[in-house]
């Protein structure tokens, strides 16, 4: 009951701790990217640090060897992709009761598409660029009052953004003439929040779990300037705050956690308060445990994605007036089981999930930048319906361990106004998923690790056909112009997706006395190529626009990340 805000699946990551005895550092320099890492005491006594870095080199390389013209039938497109992070913490242990910690996270991914094209003294550029990312700051103290009463007190400021630059130029040498068009978009969300999470222990078979969240955030869905306009849809204030509790119960073989969270949101003409109960039985047999598990959970914030793009498009909206909160409802059922002498593990998992007042872009929207009233751009007032199974068996002793997981999985979505309001697939629905992996320790020298993956393709609408609507031309005469006609939303798949990553470490010492790491790796061992999004056009290649109505459709792909040999080379310093 202590989480919520999120209808789908949670990740709880605690940041590591610094060293607080003696400073340790390392860096890797290799063809995909570099990092480092540097931690030790701080300038308190009981207290450490710990700085971590990454930054790619795979930009250039992707830049050097990746021609999108191979996917797409010759055009002179380059695309390029990187990212980079940086992670601080600050832990200061002042004595037995108190822990203070700082943690600081900046990172940023970015995608660059682009070409030149210069033809009977006419010179066109294009470039696209879009980059997105987080900022995390955040302040914590533990503070134990005794043997039974525990609380952990975080302030945090977060802030997400997406930008979306666009540039295009035309210079024609017979003319003198220059033709000049820029555009920047930009969303994002700014969130600043109060936790405090309490744990007290009634007795040896009960323990108490309440707290509270407040939370105020600022979010801006679209923020749009170019040549030709300004767009500012301006800034959308709100606040959520949430109370829980949850009891714990312990009675011989048999545990269960019961739980309440009342989430409340103030924004947008909409105040509500939501009730959502949590409850989780497990059962431990031998060496068997049987868990099951029913929640309820609601969201006031709405995600906004699609796939057929490729550049990331994710934009957050807040609930309001006209889109409401979601909601949620997940009924599991799991088992756990280790086998001969816990050397193999093996888990399997079954859920069942029904969504209700969902929010998704309406046919042929793919992004709110550009439009000041991205209210007509949105359905709301959708239902969903997800259901699994997981299935998991894991090796961990010996030289050889690994891994086999599958996953089937089935996710439907229905909206009045989408797909003439017939239940359609989800844009991210892969029914099957299998993940293999395999690593192999001979000695102290060298371990060796291999990974494949299958993923079923995703779902795309396909072209039926062509159908001629009327226009009216610059000479104010009505013509005919063929579009495009769609059928059924997500009635067709992509190719399956697949590939196979492999490595080999070296572990040595070097003439310092150092502790050193060899890295040889292969990304997409077998150069399969993924598609990333399918569009229609000529046989060159060419996206075709309205008015080629002679032209025959062809379905093309276009494909990223070809197999990436690399090599690293790690240094640990005392």
């Amino acid at each position: 009951a202590n989480y919520g805000g999120k209808l789908s699946s949670m990740v709880d990551l605690t940041q590591k701790k610094g060293n607080s005895t003696k400073r340790k550092a390392s860096y890797s320099v290799g063809i995909t990217d570099v990092s480092f890492s540097v931690e030790g005491p701080g300038l308190q006594d009981n207290s450490s640090f710990i700085v971590t870095g990454r930054k790619t080199l795979i930009d250039f390389l992707i830049f050097s060897a990746a021609k999108i013209s191979q996917a797409s039938g010759g055009q002179d497109y380059n695309i390029t992709y990187g990212f980079a992070d940086i992670n601080a913490k600050y832990t200061w242990n002042r004595d037995a009761n108190n822990v203070f910690a700082l943690n600081a996270y900046c990172g940023e991914d970015y995608v660059m598409l682009w070409k030149s094209i210069y033809a009977h003294r006419v010179r066109e550029r294009s470039l696209f660029v879009e980059n997105w990312g987080n900022v995390l700051m955040s302040g914590e103290w533990n503070h134990t009052f005794g043997p039974r009463l525990f609380v952990n007190n975080t302030v945090y400021f977060t802030r997400y953004h997406l930008t979306s630059i666009s540039e295009f130029s035309e210079i024609n040498e017979i003319v003198a003439d220059t033709v000049l068009y820029e555009s920047k978009g930009m969303s994002s969300v700014n969130d600043i929040s109060l936790k405090s999470d309490w744990k007290y222990c009634i007795n040896e078979w009960w323990s108490l779990n309440f707290g509270t969240h407040l939370s105020l955030q600022d979010y801006q869905p679209n923020n749009f300037t170019s040549t030709a306009n300004n767009l500012w849809a301006g800034r959308i204030p709100c606040s959520s705050d949430a109370l829980y509790v949850s009891n714990a119960f312990r009675c011989g073989r048999l545990d269960i956690n019961l739980g309440m969270r009342l989430s409340a949101f103030y924004g947008g003409g909409l105040h509500s308060a939501i009730p959502e109960p949590r409850l989780t039985a497990g059962y431990l047999w031998g060496n068997t445990r049987i868990e099951a598990s029913y929640m309820h959970v609601s969201q006031n914030t709405h995600l906004l994605a699609s796939q057929t793009s490729i550049f990331a498009n994710e934009i957050w909206i807040p609930s309001d007036s006209t889109t409401g909160i979601s909601a949620s409802r997940q009924f599991s059922l799991g088992m756990f089981r280790t086998l001969m002498d816990g050397a193999f593990s093996f888990q399997a998992s079954a859920y069942y999930k029904t969504l209700h007042n969902l929010v998704a872009y309406r046919d042929g929207c793919l992004s709110l930048l550009g439009d000041n009233d991205w209210h007509s751009k949105i359905e709301t007032g959708g239902e969903g319906k997800s259901v699994g199974v997981e299935l998991m068996l894991h090796k961990s002793y010996g030289k050889i361990t690994g891994s086999v997981a599958y996953t089937y999985s089935h996710t439907t979505r229905r909206f009045a106004g989408i797909n003439f309001g017939q239940t359609y697939v989800y844009e991210f629905d892969r029914p099957h998923s299998i993940n293999l992996t395999l690593n192999y320790v001979p000695g102290r020298l060298w371990r060796f690790g291999a990974a494949w993956t299958y993923q079923t393709g995703l779902p795309f609408t396909p072209v039926v056909g062509r159908v001629p609507v009327p226009r009216t031309d610059e000479a104010g005469n009505i013509v005919m112009e063929e579009i495009l006609y769609y059928g059924e939303r997500n009635s067709e798949r992509m190719r399956a997706y697949h590939r196979l990553d492999i490595s080999a470490t070296r572990t040595g010492i070097n003439e310092k006395g150092r502790k050193t790491e060899w890295t040889f790796a292969v990304y997409n061992a077998y150069n399969r190529k993924n598609p990333s999004c399918y569009y229609y056009g000529d046989i060159n290649g060419n996206p075709l626009a309205s008015s080629d109505n002679d032209e025959t459709l062809y379905l093309w792909q276009r494909s990223f990340m070809p197999i990436i040999p690399s090599v690293s080379y790690k240094v640990y310093l005392k």
